[in-house]
């Protein structure tokens, strides 16, 4: 018998294989899936000049999803009224910050200490200090220097953001071999182009667009399932 296959994409995969988000209330992941399906539907809804639904009450009244300070906010868009529902959530997530901001904080420290650390070679080359002056000034700048480097370079390492460019660029590359492909008599060869250069452009897709990617397999071995764990807003998170 042939293994039934099916594919699922879960931004929540409950797996402990898998790193979560910095979150304690899993209601704010929800703000933020809710907001992103609400953002399909509105864009839809739109280009059909319509009103976008709530969520909710499924009422043409749109959603409201606000951040203010720390808090998240979601609601009806017609909350209060009989237009819409009662639907308003409000969510205290903290003190979070995306990693691309804390990159480029601490990208403008770091470039402020190899300012000073340059002034203070600069001092003692020309005996404007003390050599006792410039030599504690000096290691203690390549301290600070090193421990911000290195924070800079562990924060690199847990940025989860899809290049989207190469994203493209990599869907062009694989649009323009298939079309190649369809132009091959030789079936040997087409069969060859489509265990390597297509299988990899795939692959390579696959890898850029998707966090986590696991084969699930039932105890007879006859039922697989896919699971697909894209980046999120989330995964970008940090505390602070």
């Amino acid at each position: 018998m042939e293994p039934e296959k099916s594919y699922i994409e879960s931004p929540n995969i409950e797996n402990p294989n898998i790193e979560s988000p910095n979150i304690e209330n899993p209601n704010i992941e929800k703000i933020y899936k809710d907001k992103q399906k609400y953002e399909r539907m509105e864009f839809v809804a739109l280009k059909a000049d319509k009103k976008p639904k709530c969520l909710y009450c499924k009422k043409p009244v749109g959603m409201l999803f606000a951040i203010e300070s720390s808090t998240l906010i979601a609601e009806c868009g017609a909350h209060g009224s009989s237009d819409g529902c009662d639907y308003k959530l409000e969510i205290d997530k903290g003190n979070y910050i995306q990693i691309t901001d804390k990159l480029s904080d601490l990208k403008a420290e770091i470039a402020e200490l190899e300012e000073k650390i340059i002034i203070v070679k600069f001092n003692h080359l020309f005996k404007f200090h003390s050599t006792t002056q410039t030599s504690d000034e000096f290691e203690s700048l390549k301290t600070q220097f090193e421990t911000l480097n290195m924070e800079y370079s562990s924060l690199l390492l847990q940025k989860h953001i899809p290049n989207e460019e190469l994203i493209s660029e990599t869907k062009t590359q694989l649009h323009q071999a298939v079309n190649e492909m369809k132009t091959i008599a030789n079936t040997r060869e087409v069969i060859s182009i489509q265990n390597t250069t297509i299988k990899e452009l795939n692959d390579a897709i696959s890898n850029l667009s998707y966090k986590h990617k696991e084969v699930i397999s039932s105890n007879d071995a006859l039922h697989h399932r896919l699971l697909m764990q894209p980046y999120t807003i989330l995964s970008n998170e940090i505390k602070v």
